[in-house]
């Protein structure tokens, strides 16, 4: 396979994956917080607005690596919500399989 072609194959696989499912299921079932002090430095003034757009968002745009840094705020956000710290394990895993 040629190399371009590579790249487009796990950049198509990023969104198309059972976890951006799941992420997706997850936050249709969860009532979240009207608004959330994401860190020190992010606050989110309504979530459920945020959450819908940064979705949306990948839907729309599934091809483009440029949109990763919006994976990774759901994840931090999803993170948030269950009290734990942002895994920067998971969100460097995803953003490493499109560099390989």
């Amino acid at each position: 396979m040629k190399n371009h072609l590579k790249k487009r194959h796990k950049l198509n696989a990023l969104f198309n994956m059972k976890p951006f499912q799941d992420l997706k299921i997850w936050f249709k079932t969860q009532e979240l917080p009207s608004e959330l002090q994401l860190n020190t430095y992010t606050h989110l003034p309504n979530v459920k607005k945020t959450v819908e757009a940064l979705i949306s968002t990948l839907e729309a745009h599934p091809n483009n690596r440029a949109y990763i840094p919006y994976y990774n705020l759901l994840l931090n956000i999803k993170n948030r919500i269950e009290n734990e710290t942002p895994n920067d394990t998971q969100i460097s895993y995803y953003a490493k399989s499109l560099t390989d």
